[in-house]
Formats: structure tokens, sequence, C-alpha cells
């Protein structure tokens, strides 16, 4: 029993896209301290992603080594009745300290890409770990639209983001414009959000 426990967990997941679509909170995220609590959990996880140490005396090797997962998005996180779970690394690769984190980017678009990911030609460029760090913000963003204002605010926040693009059939709502800056709309969104007398209404 205690051996199948964790797939049968798994198995009564959801992602994050179906858990932002809920017109209700699901399990433990009735309340908002659950959604900080799993929000560190995945921060921890990515950390320890990052900065991998694995010591002799507990692990029986003794080694330090750097890593990335380059595909944080909503689609490859997990989530149950009271936290989120990162359960696709299939991008993700360890390294030695002395190789550094850079590496090719190999994926395409989408919502948390970071600005150095591609050039204004779409041309994938070299990357490092700063881009999970990227996309990490750009998620608690979305999470905190969602935990105060609900699944349409969260619909509004990402319409508001659309923008042209230098080839004119492809829009972007991701969360910088093409100097890579922030966007407006996004800083525009986050006063909203952290304005107290907003939060009530």
């Amino acid at each position: 029993r205690s051996t199948l426990f964790p797939y049968t967990t798994l198995f009564r997941s959801m992602d994050l896209v179906v858990f932002f679509e809920r017109a209700s909170r699901y399990g433990n995220f009735q309340w908002n301290f659950t959604f900080f609590s799993a929000l560190h959990g995945l921060y921890s996880a990515l950390s320890r992603t990052h900065d991998v140490h694995v010591q002799a005396d507990a692990d029986g090797l003794d080694f330090t080594c750097i890593g990335y997962h380059h595909d944080l998005r909503p689609a490859n996180i997990l989530v149950n009745k009271e936290t989120f779970i990162p359960p696709d690394f299939g991008t993700s690769q360890l390294k030695g300290e002395e190789e550094g984190s850079q590496t090719n980017w190999k994926l395409g678009f989408g919502d948390y890409l970071a600005p150095e990911c591609m050039d204004e030609n779409f041309v994938h460029q070299n990357v490092g770990r700063a881009i999970d760090v990227w996309a990490f913000g750009c998620l608690m963003a979305e999470v905190a639209t969602f935990m105060y204002r609900g699944p349409k605010a969260l619909s509004e926040f990402r319409a508001l983001r659309e923008s042209a693009t230098s080839f004119s059939n492809i829009i972007t709502t991701c969360f910088h414009n093409s100097n890579g800056k922030l966007k407006e709309s996004v800083k525009e969104w986050l006063s909203f959000l952290t304005s107290d007398n907003r939060l009530e209404s």
C-alpha cells in the first residue's frame, strides 16, 4: 500500500492549466496560505535543481553541480489538494560547476518565455538558469491573480498582455515586449493586484 501511494496521489492530480480554469478553489486552496506554501515548495524544488549538492555521508557520493529546468509553465506543474508538484524535467540538465549553466535555447514560444531566449527574429540564443527565475516570477503573477481575483481576471490579465511581434501573423502574450522589457500592461496589472483597496473590491 505504501509503495502505491505516490502513484495514486499523482494520478489524482491535475495540472495548473486545469486548476486555473476551475470556477471554485480546489482542496486546501480555499485558503490563501496554501497558495503561498505551494509556491514556496515549487521555489524550493527549483532552487535545488539549480544548485545540487550531494554529500558522501548521506548519499554515498560527494559532488556539487548546477542544473536548470528550462520549461517551467502551468502545463508542466501538477496540483493536488494542497501543493504544486513539478513533474516534468524532460528539458532539464545537470552540469559541472566549471561549465556554467549556459546552453542553447531549444524550445519554442510560451507566455513565460524570458527575453533572452530569442532575438527579434526568433533566433534561439544561449541562456542560463536565469530564465527559470523569470518563468517563476511570471508564474507567481498568474497565481496571485487567480488567488485574489479568480479565473476571469486571469483571462483578462492574459488578454492585456497580447501584443504584435515583428511578424504580422504572430501575436504574443508573454510578459516582455520586443525590447526585452517588462510590458507596461504587466506593470499596471501588478500595481492593480497590490493595491489594497482593489483587492477588497
